[in-house]
């Protein structure tokens, strides 16, 4: 899958002028199997393969948890609950919300959720066996509002998922 969505995910990074992951799942987290930097940009995330980022926090574990299916989902919640302990509450409510943005939009946003730094917007791509990788795009949230994320990025990003998704066979 990465060599499939290298292409598509580094046109994305250079017209954004920022980094774009591809992850997978590993328990609570999303695990970088790719990173791309846009050649233009001057400051870059620190991100690299093998990078882990929060399921609950990061744009790309939030679109995660919005793409499973709804069982799964559930039980997923469960395990982020129990992690979450007193801090749940706060997490719901971002969770919730990210439920919500994902079936409106197609993404999830995390504007310094994951780092009080760091814009980032995530979406998912299927892979040939049905298989769910994130992908999220994002970098300093000085060099990178909201506004931008969401009028320019974002659409691009949804775009180019369902594309890689229908490439791969599975969109």
């Amino acid at each position: 899958m990465r060599s499939h969505a290298r292409l598509h995910l580094a046109e994305v990074a250079e017209s954004a002028g920022a980094a774009v992951h591809l992850s997978v799942r590993d328990g609570l987290d999303m695990v970088l199997i790719d990173s791309i930097r846009p050649h233009s940009a001057v400051i870059l995330s620190r991100l690299d393969v093998g990078s882990r980022m929060s399921l609950a926090t990061s744009a790309s574990g939030r679109a995660y948890i919005a793409s499973v299916e709804p069982a799964a989902r559930e039980a997923l919640l469960e395990q982020v609950r129990e992690a979450a302990g007193k801090d749940w509450p706060a997490q719901k409510a971002r969770l919730d919300a990210s439920l919500r943005e994902y079936a409106q939009l197609g993404y999830c946003s995390s504007f310094r959720d994951w780092h009080q730094d760091i814009h980032a917007i995530g979406v998912t791509v299927n892979g040939p066996g049905g298989e769910i990788y994130g992908v999220s795009c994002g970098g300093p949230a000085y060099l990178l509002p909201k506004k931008l994320m969401r009028d320019k990025i974002a659409p691009r990003l949804v775009e180019v998922a369902r594309l890689i998704s229908r490439e791969a066979g599975s969109g």
